[in-house]
């Protein structure tokens, strides 16, 4: 605009010749300087198209990148959910072994009870068949001392009776 405005004010100078190659020559200037700009313009638009495609390529790669990630995760989200469930499966099969564990050894202290409950029994009716053995003993005894004695007495009377 301020080289519009300078070449406006020059054109209104009056014709001479050493004002007409002034002239131009600040034309030939003013086309040099507008060529510039205009490679300039160019040049800067070339530059943020470049720009343009380098940041679409990046995005396009980012969004790649992102979908590869949304991917990932939710492979290692179903990968997590299976992991909890196994987990919840492990822990449901260890409260029910440590129940029937507990269980076993419920059943092993009543067993072991019964167990030695059997033997105080078992001892018991050994010693009370060692007295009944005892006793038995000393009644066949007393048994055959009084068949003896009877056997003696009814010799005794047999001999009574034949005199």
């Amino acid at each position: 605009m301020l080289l519009h405005n300078f070449l406006a004010h020059f054109s209104r100078i009056p014709a001479n010749p050493h004002n007409e190659v002034h002239r131009q020559s600040l034309d030939e200037k003013h086309q040099h300087a507008r060529a510039a700009l205009e490679h300039y313009r160019q040049s800067v638009k070339e530059q943020r198209e470049q720009e343009l495609r380098r940041h679409e390529q990046q995005v396009q790669l980012l969004q790649v990148d992102v979908r590869t990630l949304n991917q990932t995760l939710i492979v290692k989200q179903n990968e997590l959910t299976q992991l909890h469930q196994e987990r919840a499966r492990i822990a449901a099969e260890m409260n029910a072994a440590r129940k029937a564990l507990q269980r076993s050894e419920l059943d092993g202290e009543r067993l072991s009870k019964a167990n030695r409950d059997l033997q105080r029994h078992v001892s018991e009716l050994e010693s009370s068949g060692a007295v009944l053995s005892e006793k038995l003993q000393r009644a066949e005894l007393a048994g055959q001392e009084a068949k003896a004695k009877l056997s003696e007495r009814i010799e005794a009377l047999q001999q009574l009776g034949r005199r």
